[in-house]
């Protein structure tokens, strides 16, 4: 039977972690980042010209978690303020408004984070991005509008002239890696190595290969698999141990990690995999056996553990609201997101606490009690919803 009093209480002390995990982002936030240009798009074009300078545009709508994570995590580091405030004139344009759609309209804005780098003086796009991407990608994104032969515009020139240059062929692999359109990227790679006769000793393919590859089927993976032993002679022994880590991390048939070369972590993956098949298998005493194992010797992996929780649970909530866990589903589920909210390393990480706070509330809802049901009545004051949505970010609109 659930103990009312002591739901409440836990509930209250994850309330109390989100709010000081708010405050720590607030404080984050203060660091100086990318100084946008508050002013008209044609005030932008104007300052550009005059301190020759491309202009940087972040296009966004308020419903896009992505654009609302790149302005929160990214735009406001250091080195990235610093490298783009040097070199562009930057300025956010709401894509969905009266004034930001016929610009985004203009340079065929039709994904949400699109970055794009314009030339003041012909107002011609000459370099652009997509998606969520990490410190060192935009960086790297910036850096390559600088460059002619790195820019999207040359680059994609050239791709239909069917150029068949070494240096382009690795620069547009790059390139479209860099904004998650793996085929693409696969296609020019796997011509830039047939074509070079190179292999992961050479530093730009290591560099491409540590950056970019998470399939263990891509050509690189193949590639390092093959010669495991090479490769840990040049790297050491503990960087390739992490590569093949991350290669098996997603592999979701045992038969392929009993199969795979031994490495540090590959045990605790088999205890994952066992675990997620006895849940989806509805086999709830085997998987409470499989967590308990996990629990008791994560095998160095605590930290991958609890990040790997938050896609082995779904909380009733949103299109879900009506579903019903079984008892012994919802222990487990119990049992997995407290783990998470206690042993996270990363104190800082919102959404351990937050699955955790959404399951003590579905249990507190569930409990059936008066006074439980009506403690949790939507409230009348503030925000009717708890969610990880952050404040300005709207719901995404439902296409009819």
């Amino acid at each position: 039977m659930i103990n009312f009093t002591m739901l409440i209480n836990m509930f209250n002390r994850i309330i109390l972690s989100l709010l000081f995990i708010l405050f720590i982002s607030e404080a984050t936030a203060q660091e100086k980042g990318i100084s946008f240009f508050h002013g008209a798009w044609e005030e932008a074009i104007t300052k550009a010209k005059s301190e020759k300078k491309l202009v940087f545009i972040d296009f966004y709508t308020k419903w896009c978690g992505p654009c609302k994570s790149m302005s929160d995590e990214i735009f406001v580091i250091k080195q990235i303020g610093d490298f783009y405030n040097q070199n562009f004139i930057s300025i956010k344009i709401d894509a969905e408004t009266a004034t930001g759609a016929p610009i985004a309209k203009n340079y065929n804005v039709a994904v949400f984070p699109t970055y794009a780098f314009v030339d003041p003086q012909s107002l011609e796009l000459v370099h652009y991005s997509t998606g969520r991407q990490e410190e060192e990608i935009f960086l790297l994104t910036g850096e390559s509008a600088l460059k002619n032969e790195r820019r999207s515009s040359y680059l994609e020139k050239l791709a239909k002239e069917g150029s068949k240059d070494l240096s382009f062929m690795f620069e547009f692999a790059v390139y479209n890696a860099s904004k998650w359109n793996r085929e693409l990227a696969d296609k020019y790679i796997s011509m830039y190595i047939r074509e070079s006769g190179y292999n992961l000793l050479n530093p730009g393919l290591w560099w491409y290969f540590n950056t970019f590859v998470k399939d263990k089927r891509n050509i690189l993976a193949v590639e390092f698999l093959n010669n495991r032993d090479k490769y840990s002679t040049a790297y050491g022994v503990k960087k390739t141990d992490e590569i093949l880590f991350s290669l098996f991390r997603s592999v979701n048939e045992a038969v392929e990690l009993e199969t795979a070369p031994e490495f540090p972590g590959k045990e605790y993956l088999k205890k994952r995999l066992a675990l997620n098949q006895a849940i989806r298998n509805k086999d709830y005493a085997l998987a409470k056996e499989k967590l308990d194992d996990i629990i008791r010797n994560p095998e160095g992996r605590t930290a991958d553990f609890c990040r790997d929780i938050n896609f082995m649970i779904r909380i009733p909530g949103g299109k879900y609201e009506d579903e019903v866990l079984a008892p012994e589903l919802l222990e487990i589920y119990f049992i997995l997101t407290r783990y998470a909210a206690y042993n996270n390393p990363d104190r800082n990480e919102g959404s351990v606490h937050y699955n955790y706070a959404l399951l003590l509330e579905y249990m507190i809802k569930k409990s059936r009690t008066e006074e439980a049901l009506k403690l949790l009545n939507s409230p009348d004051k503030g925000v009717g919803e708890y969610s990880m949505r952050p404040p300005g970010l709207e719901k995404k609109p439902v296409k009819r």
